[in-house]
């Protein structure tokens, strides 16, 4: 069997990991519990510095297209209104992306998903929960799933 890295479930942090590694040539298999990507999505803002990671994933303006972009942002309270303003024009030479982008982690997933199936370093199988990890004398972790790994 061909030595992989072997990622526990097939969220944002799960895919976006296996998208790097798999493009710089490590062979990644992906466990994922869920019969599908998950549709739950637990945040919806995508920062600057995340944005820019994106970008380097092809990630970024797909993401973007199908969010909102916020180039401001703001503090409020109902009693005072308008506390404190931030407008990321200021950062324009430190990020390729001067905005917060507010989407749903489930299209990041599905547009990560769809650019990485094919992919010779990357595989993901659905139905298959992580059960159990082991450790032997020379420091190899293993994995168990459904499959067996």
């Amino acid at each position: 069997m061909q030595e992989r890295i072997l990622i526990a479930g097939a969220g944002p942090v799960g895919l976006v990991a296996a998208a790097h590694l798999a493009r710089s040539g490590v062979p990644v298999t992906v466990f994922e519990g869920g019969s599908t990507l998950s549709e739950e999505s637990r945040a919806s803002t995508f920062h600057p510095p995340t944005l820019d990671m994106l970008h380097a994933l092809g990630a970024a303006e797909p993401l973007s297209a199908q969010g909102l972009k916020a180039p401001t942002f703001q503090y409020r309270s109902k009693k005072h209104g308008l506390l404190a303003q931030f407008d990321f024009g200021g950062i324009t030479d430190v990020t390729e992306h001067p905005y917060r982008v507010q989407c749903e982690q489930s299209k990041l997933t599905r547009i990560l998903y769809d650019q990485m199936r094919g992919h010779p370093n990357f595989e993901v199988h659905f139905d298959s929960p992580v059960v159990g990890v082991t450790q032997d004398a020379s420091g190899v972790v293993t994995l168990t799933s459904a499959l067996g790994y």
